[in-house]
Parts: structure tokens; C-alpha cells; sequence
């Protein structure tokens, strides 16, 4: 005999809860999409000892925005897959065509830092990616020092990254070379980056549609936006980037992700293709 399920997520609790978080983090969640939040939320209703997601509802309607409850939402339907040296066409584009160009362009203008700013770093994988990428591939003129900034609304992304400690299937991509070069072992935990890269970064919470969060890392020169942009609706996803390019020194670039290739322009951007690739550049 089948048993019914002790919470189901009806229609209205669901749209309720819908414009709830897309209200608060921007984040969309399509009618299709609905079993995520159903999945996802299921066990927190047990431990909040809540009969259904309507008694959810209320829960955080009763409560400010500022409650402790809103950080535990975000944590669970954040979405955090992510691993080092992930897209490596992007990350030779970076290397090989991005970068150069941005270090030829501050030295010119006599500017001593260039900051890369990865949005929704997640636990901080893409971050220490590009910290070694800097490394590697920047021919630094005297004087210029670079930095790599994360910015994540998941406090527990934020936590994660700061903590710096990965397993073998975040880094099962990084080349063995780079491995030996860049890492130590934690023993009983995993690996985590040298001091000299966890050095240069920093790590942020933050919500890509508040503009002034985004800039709480200072402007950078590159920007990495991948694979975050198809959580959001399209009026989402064009207040994302016209934040970004807020924060993006001019002739800076935005790298997004393969599956959010650029259709049209945004204002104070264009779209610049090298190959199958496309990035945005900001002008002036």
C-alpha cells in the first residue's frame, strides 16, 4: 500500500514560496522546477517540526528579513556544483587572450592591481582556478600585483571557501603538475591551496542584483559569471549584468557560461567573440 507523502508541495505554496525567494535573492524557479524546492526543503519542515510548506510560508512571512531562517533557505536551494578547471576553453581564453590584453592595458594606464571578481563562487573552486591561472599565465610587469575576489548569498558557500579545503572530486580536473605545485594536504581532510594563493584572495557574501554588494570587493578588471545566470529569469539576469559592468573597469571583460552565451548587448557592454567563444567587454 503506498504511503502519502508527509509534505507536498501544493501550487499555491509553491508560488507562494517562489516569489518569496526570487523577491529576496532573484533566484527563479519555473513551475518545471518545482520538486527542487519541494526536495530540498522537505527535511527542513521536519526539523522546524512544520506541518506542510503553507505553516513554511507563514514561518518566514511572520519573521524579518534579517531572520536566521532566510540563511538556512538559501543554503538549501542554492545550487553549488562546481569543480576546479571547469570549461578549460574558457580558462585558456582567460589565459591566453583575456589576460594579456588587461595587463597590457593597466600598464599603460599605470595602474599597479588587477582584480578578478568571481560571481557566485560558490565554495570557492573557479576562485583558486583563476588564482592559478594569474599565476601562471600573467607576464607581470613591475610593480602590478593582481588579486582574485568570490562573491556567494550562501553563507554557507562563504564558509566553505574561507575554510579552503577540497576533495578529490573538486580537483579531479587540475593538472597533476599544479596539483603538486599548489596544493598541501590537510591530513584526514583533503587538500588545500598554498599561502601564497589564499593570500590573494578574498571572499564576500553578497546578492548579484544589490549593486552596491557587488562592489563590496572593489572594481575589477575580469569578471567570471558562469553557469549562474540560467537560475534567473531574463529581467534577473539583465540587472545581474548591468551590475556587473557597474563594478568592471573600463575595457575589462565578463565571462559567462557556454549554456548563457550573450544574445544582444547590455548598456556599456559589447559582445566580443574570439572563436566559438563570446565575452562581454565594457566600453568607454
Amino acid at each position: 500500500m503506498q504511503t502519502k507523502r508527509h509534505h507536498a508541495l501544493n501550487d499555491v505554496a509553491f508560488a507562494q514560496l517562489r516569489e518569496q525567494i526570487e523577491r529576496r535573492s532573484g533566484l527563479h524557479f519555473p513551475a518545471e522546477k518545482k520538486y527542487i524546492l519541494e526536495n530540498r526543503l522537505g527535511q527542513r519542515l521536519k526539523e522546524l517540526q512544520l506541518p506542510s510548506f503553507e505553516a513554511y510560508v507563514s514561518h518566514l512571512e511572520t519573521r524579518g528579513g534579517t531572520d536566521p531562517e532566510w540563511d538556512v533557505l538559501l543554503n538549501l536551494v542554492t545550487t553549488r556544483e562546481t569543480y576546479f578547471f571547469r570549461d578549460p576553453a574558457q580558462l585558456t581564453l582567460f589565459g591566453k587572450e583575456l589576460l594579456p590584453q588587461v595587463i597590457q592595458d593597466k600598464k599603460r594606464r599605470g595602474e599597479g592591481v588587477l582584480r578578478v571578481l568571481s560571481a557566485a563562487c560558490s565554495s570557492g573552486d573557479e576562485v583558486f582556478t583563476l588564482a592559478i591561472l594569474l599565476q601562471e599565465y600573467g607576464m607581470w610587469p613591475m610593480g602590478m600585483r593582481w588579486e582574485v575576489g568570490g562573491i556567494d548569498i550562501s553563507p554557507k558557500a562563504i564558509e566553505l571557501a574561507e575554510e579552503g579545503i577540497y576533495g578529490p572530486y573538486a580537483l579531479r580536473h587540475v593538472p597533476a603538475e599544479l596539483l603538486g605545485k599548489y596544493f598541501e594536504e590537510v591530513p584526514g581532510q583533503g587538500m588545500r591551496p598554498i599561502a601564497a594563493l589564499r593570500q590573494r584572495v578574498r571572499f564576500r557574501r553578497g546578492n548579484l542584483m544589490e549593486a552596491s554588494q557587488v562592489r563590496n570587493l572593489g572594481m575589477a578588471d575580469l569578471i567570471f559569471c558562469r553557469n549562474v545566470l540560467i537560475y534567473f529569469d531574463a529581467a534577473a539576469r539583465e540587472k545581474i549584468l548591468a551590475n556587473l559592468a557597474q563594478s568592471l573597469n573600463p575595457g575589462g571583460f565578463i565571462v559567462t557560461g557556454f549554456s548563457e552565451t550573450p544574445k544582444h548587448g547590455i548598456a556599456g557592454l559589447e559582445i566580443k567573440r574570439f572563436g566559438s567563444s563570446a565575452v562581454y567587454q565594457k566600453v568607454g
